[in-house]
């Protein structure tokens, strides 16, 4: 199907593309970055909530029709999912203390 398809090259291309852009970066300057530092502190979230979205978002079945749409909307659901989780578990840390 086209959103298999779309998974394949997002998986192929996304990794040689973000390893053309850290060539050409500074690395400290990417250690810098706000939005990679965020993404680093819930990487574990990401990898927990990631598998679950895209699950419901294909048995829902919104964006069958629209691979790219399927991916953002996996992307940006998946990072307010993991946001969630490691609000609620940061919170329950600081309860138990």
């Amino acid at each position: 199907s086209s959103v298999q398809i779309a998974f394949s090259m997002v998986y192929a291309i996304v990794p040689m593309v973000f390893a053309l852009i850290l060539q050409k970066l500074e690395v400290s300057r990417l250690a810098e970055s706000k939005i990679l530092n965020y993404l680093s502190r819930i990487s574990y979230e990401l990898y927990l909530t990631h598998g679950v979205v895209i699950l419901l978002l294909g048995k829902v079945g919104m964006f069958s029709d629209n691979g790219v749409l399927f991916l953002v909307s996996v992307l940006l659901l998946t990072v307010c999912l993991a946001a969630f989780v490691r609000f609620i578990c940061d919170k329950l840390l600081t309860i138990a203390k």
